[in-house]
C-alpha cells in the first residue's frame, strides 16, 4: 500500500474519533504525517497502522489503558503526556477525550533514524509507559509552529524528528525487566545473512526480512539481535559500511557506490560512513590507497 493511501486512512481515523476540525499535514517524501486534533473517548481494539505514532497531548485527558505485547500500560493521560505505538503493535484498551498532537514516521524513516541504536527495538521501553517529559513538550510545539509557517520539511522540523525518536530511545523500563530472546537457529541466520549480502544495494526492509521467515517484526528483531549482538537495520549498514571499504579500494566514484548501496546521494552516504568510520569516503579512500 502506497503513502498516499496510507495518508488517507489516518486521516480517516482521525476524523471518526475528532470532535472538532482537525489538521493534517505531511511531507513532500512520504515519510511524515503531523496532526493535530481533538479526539473524543474510545475503549475499543487499537488499530494497526504500518507506521510509528507518537502522539502528545496539548490539552484534555483521563484515564489511558492499553495492553499490548510489550506488556500493560494503566495511567493517566494529561496535557504533557506522550505515548508511542509501533508499526503493526496488536493492542487493545481505552483512551481518553483529549486534544493531541500527532506525528506519523514511516517504518522506513524511523529505521534509519534509529540504525545506530538498535532500530525500533530501541523504543520498546518508550512504548511500555506514558511519557512526562517537558522537552518533548518544549519540542512538539516548537514543530507544529515551525510546520505552520514551513511545512514538514524544514532543516528545523527534520531535526526535530530525529530528536524526539533519540529522546525516546534514553527510556528505561520501569522495572528493568529482560525477557529471555531465543535466537534464530543457525539455518535462518544465515538466511537473512545470505538474503542480506545479495540485496545490500535494495531497498531491504526490516519487515521484508521477517516475513521471509514467516516472523513478527519484532520478534524477529529481538531474535536477530540475540542472534548477532546487533537489529536487524544496523546490521545492514554495518554491511554497506564494509562493502563500501571494499569498493571503495576500486575505482568507482563516490556517487557509484552510493548508488551500489541503496543511498538516495552522495551525501548521505558519506554522512553514514563517517559516522561509523569516523573518516568521509574520500578520506578512507587516501588512507587506504
Amino acid at each position: 500500500m502506497g503513502w498516499a493511501e496510507e495518508q488517507r486512512r489516518f486521516e480517516t481515523r482521525v476524523a471518526r474519533r475528532s470532535t472538532a476540525q482537525s489538521h493534517v499535514m505531511t511531507d513532500a517524501k512520504g515519510q511524515l504525517i503531523l496532526a493535530k486534533a481533538t479526539l473524543e473517548a474510545s475503549a475499543q481494539e487499537f488499530e494497526q497502522t504500518p507506521y510509528l505514532v507518537i502522539s502528545h497531548v496539548i490539552d484534555g485527558g483521563g484515564s489511558f489503558y492499553r495492553s499490548s505485547e510489550l506488556g500493560k500500560i494503566d495511567g493517566v493521560m494529561r496535557s504533557g503526556t506522550t505515548a508511542l505505538a509501533l508499526p503493526h503493535m496488536q493492542a487493545e484498551g481505552r483512551a481518553p477525550g483529549a486534544t493531541l498532537l500527532g506525528l506519523v514516521i514511516s517504518q522506513a524513516r524511523a529505521e534509519q533514524e534509529l540504525a545506530d541504536v538498535g532500530g525500533l527495538e530501541s523504543l520498546h521501553a518508550a512504548c511500555s509507559q506514558l511519557l512526562d517529559d517537558p522537552l518533548m513538550t518544549h519540542v512538539f510545539r516548537s514543530m507544529w509552529d515551525d510546520a505552520q509557517h514551513h511545512g514538514l520539511s524544514s532543516a528545523y522540523f527534520d531535526h526535530a524528528v530525529g530528536l524526539v525518536l533519540h529522546r525516546m530511545t534514553r527510556v528505561r523500563h520501569p522495572l528493568n525487566a529482560k525477557r529471555s530472546v531465543q535466537p534464530l537457529s543457525p539455518r535462518q541466520l544465515a538466511r537473512v545473512v545470505e538474503h542480506i549480502e545479495e540485496h545490500l544495494s535494495e531497498d531491504l526492509s526490516v519487515a521484508h526480512l521477517a516475513s521471509d521467515l514467516q516472523r513478527d517484526v519484532r520478534g524477529f528483531s529481538r531474535a536477530f539481535r540475540a542472534s548477532t549482538g546487533k537489529a536487524p537495520y544496523e546490521y545492514l549498514v554495518y554491511r554497506r559500511m564494509e562493502k563500501a571499504k571494499e569498493l571503495l579500494l576500486g575505482d568507482d566514484t563516490i556517487i557509484q557506490i552510493a548508488g551500489c548501496l541503496n543511498y538516495a546521494n552522495a551525501s548521505k552516504f558519506s554522512a553514514s560512513f563517517k559516522k561509523k568510520t569516523g573518516l568521509s569516503p574520500s578520506e578512507w579512500r587516501r588512507q587506504h590507497a
